[in-house]
């Protein structure tokens, strides 16, 4: 498996319940900073603090158009963190035919 150091920002952005809610959001279209404070009932500075986070750790790009910046999912960032999970499931199923589906403490 490969080093996951690259997956913690990853994990980090996506450990605060008002960012899993924002990724929900762009998940089912993108937003303005304005569109996501009416829908979370927070406020601006909270939302743009959030968005830049996500950003910073590649799950979110913004567009801007005019005078507004539009936030939409980075479907790349979320592959890292998708393929760590796949590899650690592709180890326990090689674990589980090597064993026959028995755990244990190796013996």
């Amino acid at each position: 498996m490969e080093d996951n150091t690259g997956f913690e920002k990853v994990f980090k952005a996506l450990s605060n319940p008002a960012r899993l809610e924002i990724v929900r959001l762009l998940a089912e279209r993108q937003f303005c900073v304005n569109a996501l404070v009416k829908r979370m009932n927070i406020s601006q500075a909270a939302v743009s603090q959030h968005l830049k986070i996500l950003e910073n750790a590649g799950l979110v790009k913004k567009r801007k158009e005019g005078c507004w910046i539009h936030y939409a999912l980075a479907a790349d960032g979320f592959y890292g963190g998708y393929r760590f999970f796949r590899e650690i499931g592709d180890s326990e199923d090689k674990k589980k035919k090597i064993t026959g589906g028995a755990s244990g403490c190796g013996r």
